[in-house]
């Protein structure tokens, strides 16, 4: 985004209700909470390398941005990585002055925090440039007609989710389900295949959500998302920009269409896209009604941004067996995504995780057994990504 443009993306959630200015008032009284003054849309009117607060915190990468509409509005300013740390008055004058609760961050009434305690009171997290987040989720099936609900931090346009793979703690086959994507949440089931019951032990499952389009994340990655409406027949996928090499591709089902339990399966990934196609047991007919299939993918690499993290191919080698991956470096909390980027073998298929430690993980790929009992599957190649932590996606500016 360039200086002059207007930023679309919504900011109305970057203020929590209870968040109140410490040097005035814009409500009847200075104990009501003053929501709203954030805009829907603003114009985008500079970027500061660095940006001194009225606390004397230098913070750097630093957008302005201002009301297009009201010449007399304030101007917000939104450090990357930490969300807004100020905003002036048409006049100049640095209001930038907050209090929450009993903490009051204005340094002429007890002293400034440290920066990081700075934002952490404010409750305003790093959204302007966020453009995607990553959590994960503990969760049993009781039965067929459960789903779990996921509240996203951040509020988006047009958003994408990937939710894969569970882990092992159950030995029956499963899968994760999608439907009512929004932009504030999801939906999701743990998804056994038809021949079983329904009802799954408690499983793990981490998730990534990122906004539509073409972009680099911090660190420098860069990523494509997008979406395509797809059945059992391979569709091919073209990139609107071109990776150095083949990326690491995620793609999940957003809709449920059909009641069938189906995996996507990929092929032919190149740095100019890949095919893809949705799978159901061989139990069913191996038809299955139109679904919005999202698919993210990422630029290979370890990357060293606002959150570090890591997306790799593994070699032709992932099997039935348990596989181990040993990641390029240690994780505080790691945030863990995998998904088959062949599809070598034709066995209905997905994929499940175990033993996930700071540094390194076990993958394998599980056929279901509707067809016939057998479960070995040859070798497949795997791309997963792991993030350091829950948190927020930052793009680059």
């Amino acid at each position: 985004m360039k200086v002059g443009e207007i930023w679309h993306s919504p900011v109305s959630h970057y203020v929590d209700a209870g968040y109140k200015r410490s040097n005035g008032c814009r409500t009847d009284t200075c104990n009501s909470p003053y929501e709203g003054w954030v805009q829907n849309k603003h114009k985008l009117v500079a970027r500061h390398s660095t940006y001194t607060t009225i606390w004397g915190y230098a913070v750097d990468d630093v957008i302005e941005l201002v009301n297009p509409d009201n010449a007399n509005a304030d101007h917000f300013f939104y450090a990357r990585g930490y969300g807004l740390v100020g905003f002036e008055g048409p006049a100049g004058n640095n209001e930038g002055r907050w209090r929450s609760g009993a903490y009051n961050i204005n340094p002429n009434a007890g002293g400034p925090p440290a920066f990081q305690d700075l934002c952490g009171l404010m409750g305003l997290a790093a959204r302007v440039l966020s453009y995607g987040e990553v959590g994960r989720v503990t969760k049993d099936q009781p039965d067929l007609d459960t789903w779990h609900v996921v509240s996203l931090q951040n509020a988006y346009v047009n958003p994408v989710v990937i939710m894969q793979p569970p882990s092992f703690n159950g030995s029956q086959a499963v899968t994760i389900r999608l439907r009512n994507v929004t932009g504030t949440s999801f939906e999701f089931q743990l998804d056994e295949w038809d021949y079983l019951d329904g009802a799954h032990a408690t499983e793990t499952m981490s998730y990534m959500v990122l906004e539509t389009g073409q972009y680099t994340l911090s660190g420098g990655a860069m990523v494509e998302v997008g979406t395509i409406e797809a059945q059992d027949a391979f569709e091919t996928v073209t990139f609107v920009q071109s990776f150095s090499q083949a990326p690491v591709i995620l793609s999940q089902s957003q809709t449920r269409n059909g009641g069938q339990p189906v995996v996507t399966r990929q092929r032919n990934a190149t740095p100019s896209g890949f095919e893809v196609r949705l799978q159901e047991e061989d139990g069913n007919d191996g038809s299955h009604a139109v679904e919005t299939i999202g698919y993210i993918a990422i630029e290979t690499g370890t990357k060293f941004g606002d959150l570090p993290f890591s997306a790799q191919r593994t070699p032709d080698a992932v099997t039935h067996a348990w596989h181990p991956i040993e990641f390029e470096v240690t994780y505080l909390d790691p945030v863990f995504l995998a998904g088959m980027q062949t599809m070598d073998g034709g066995n209905p298929a997905g994929m499940r995780y175990t033993n996930l430690t700071a540094g390194s993980s076990q993958i394998k790929v599980e056929e279901e057994q509707s067809g016939d009992a057998e479960t070995d599957h040859t070798t497949e190649v795997v791309g997963y990504v792991v993030f350091d932590r829950p948190g927020f996606l930052i793009v680059e500016p």
